[in-house]
C-alpha cells in the first residue's frame, strides 16, 4: 500500500513510496547482519578478551569499528526487536 496525496496540477501523487521485496529483503538482511554482530561483540566483552583466538580478535575488533561508525551516523538509535 503506497500513501498517497493529492497534487491539485497533478492529480494523485505518491507522498512515500512503497519498498520493492528485493529492498525488503536487503533491509531483513542488514538487520540480521547488524544483530549477529552485535551479539559477537556483547559475547566477548562478557566474557573477556583474555584467551580468545587470533581469529576472533580480528573478527570482534572488525564488527567493533563497523558498530561503532554505524553509532555515530545514526546517533544514539538503538535496535530493538519487534516482538518486544
Amino acid at each position: 500500500m503506497m500513501a498517497l496525496a493529492w497534487d491539485r496540477y497533478e492529480g494523485q501523487v505518491e507522498l512515500f513510496p512503497v519498498a520493492t521485496v528485493e529492498e525488503i529483503r536487503a533491509a531483513k538482511s542488514l538487520l540480521s547482519r547488524y544483530r549477529r554482530m552485535q551479539s559477537v561483540v556483547e559475547d566477548i566483552e562478557r566474557n573477556g578478551l583474555d584467551g580468545i583466538a587470533p581469529k576472533a580478535l580480528a573478527r570482534y575488533n572488525a564488527y567493533k569499528l563497523k558498530l561503532q561508525r554505524r553509532i555515530e551516523q545514526f546517533g544514539s538509535f538503538k535496535m530493538r526487536r519487534f516482538d518486544e
